[in-house]
């Protein structure tokens, strides 16, 4: 990595709790979303005159920029190539070669040992960026497609719901949510070798009010001690820690969950797991 890189000045870096709602200037950090905050003072900005990468030292995060910007936080990382490399490709190579998570430690060491391959002449780099830009956009186009989808069936869902509960239909059965289904309650030691390389959730991996289970890790990986849940792909997974703050997943796979996440095993004769789940995302719970 380090043969393939530009030194660039070490830019003055804006603390998150200093971040504005809007000013002149975008604020890139190490976080998720592209865009973190705004800034107003010219002095701090990074002027960009060819594309670079911007690495999360903490979140593995990796963001191509293309525009004056400027640096928010600490553990972010300026990573600009040389003019061997188009910008673009050595983007879509780390993407494509992640290093391993050490949760949330510094991961920069582990970049530097990275091996970059590439093809020499820069038209076949920009030829295989070319492809690669086609493929995302339809990947963006399906996911957009699919969210959609998923808010329409949401709202058909509701719909529904509020008819039938509104008509007095006497199809409609009320029970309490121990009567339907039970929470799983068997807890593991994630040190133990039957245990240490399944998935572990926690709230934190669970996207509200889409169901996504994201960013998972194995008890292994996590460096987890503490006792887990055990659950599997027949459960739902529910987390309710504050009132406004309400996840559900549908697992499709088992692994261990945190005390902050109750797996719910629906009856199957009185409550079907699908039903539930939309139940738990929908306003009437």
């Amino acid at each position: 990595l380090a043969q393939c890189l530009q030194r660039i000045g070490t830019p003055k870096k804006i603390p998150r709790k200093q971040f504005e709602d809007s000013g002149r200037f975008p604020i890139v950090s190490q976080e998720r979303d592209f865009i973190n905050g705004y800034w107003s003072d010219e002095a701090d900005v990074v002027h960009v005159e060819s594309p670079l990468v911007v690495f999360g030292d903490h979140t593995q995060t990796l963001k191509y920029i293309d525009f004056n910007f400027v640096v928010g936080a600490d553990g972010v990382k300026l990573l600009q190539p040389k003019p061997f490399l188009d910008p673009k490709y050595f983007y879509y190579f780390l993407m494509g070669n992640p290093v391993k998570s050490l949760g949330y430690a510094r991961h920069f060491r582990l970049l530097k040992e990275l091996e970059i391959v590439f093809p020499e002449p820069l038209r076949e780099q920009e030829r295989i960026v070319a492809i690669l830009d086609e493929a995302f956009a339809a990947i963006a186009t399906a996911t957009a497609n699919a969210e959609k989808n998923l808010a329409n069936a949401r709202e058909l869902f509701e719909s529904q719901l509020d008819d039938r509960l509104c008509d007095g239909s006497g199809e409609w059965t009320e029970k309490s949510l121990g009567d339907v289904c039970r929470i799983a309650s068997k807890l593991v030691d994630p040190r133990d070798p039957e245990y240490a390389d399944l998935p572990h959730v926690g709230a934190g991996n669970m996207v509200s009010r889409s169901g996504e289970i994201v960013d998972v890790q194995t008890a292994r990986e996590e460096g987890l001690k503490s006792g887990k849940h055990v659950f599997d792909d027949e459960m739902v997974l529910y987390s309710k820690i504050r009132p406004y703050l309400m996840k559900v997943s549908r697992p499709t796979f088992d692994g261990l969950c945190s005390a902050d996440v109750y797996p719910l095993l629906p009856s199957g004769d009185d409550l079907l797991r699908d039903f539930l789940f939309y139940l738990l995302l929908s306003e009437h719970f």
